[in-house]
């Protein structure tokens, strides 16, 4: 039922129905795969296309908001890697931009992919960004 909901768009139900779910269940690769991606798909509402959010980068490199946003994008149009770079690029220029979302993205980013060869790599970057 909550894949029903989430085709149709309504992420609040489908959310609903995760959470009533036994606890065991949650805990599976597709309820979570499930979750990830209606995540993903709740911060992506009412933020600009991605091509205004590529002129804004373009014309300010600095424009924290604006990577932040166009990972969004990629990740919403399962462009892991791009996103996995705009969030890393993130961390070096803003660590503390939005109380470290770009750290927190990636790490939902990781739980999302599952056992995708993308996670070790980027998981190895990103620590070296932090230590």
């Amino acid at each position: 039922m909550a894949q029903v909901f989430a085709a149709m768009g309504d992420s609040e139900s489908a959310l609903t129905v995760l959470d009533k779910l036994p606890q065991d269940v949650q805990e599976r690769e597709d309820v979570t795969l499930l979750r990830g991606h209606l995540h993903f798909d709740s911060i992506g509402t009412g933020i600009p296309d991605q091509v205004t959010l590529e002129q804004r980068l373009a014309a300010d490199e600095n424009d924290s908001e604006a990577r932040f946003q166009l990972a969004t994008h990629k990740i919403n149009n399962q462009d892991y890697a791009a996103a996995l770079e705009l969030l890393l690029t993130l961390m070096r220029k803003d660590r503390q931009y939005d109380d470290d979302a770009a750290r927190k993205t990636m790490l939902k980013v990781f739980d999302l992919l599952g056992d995708d060869p993308l996670v070790p790599r980027y998981r190895s970057k990103m620590m070296s960004l932090i230590y």
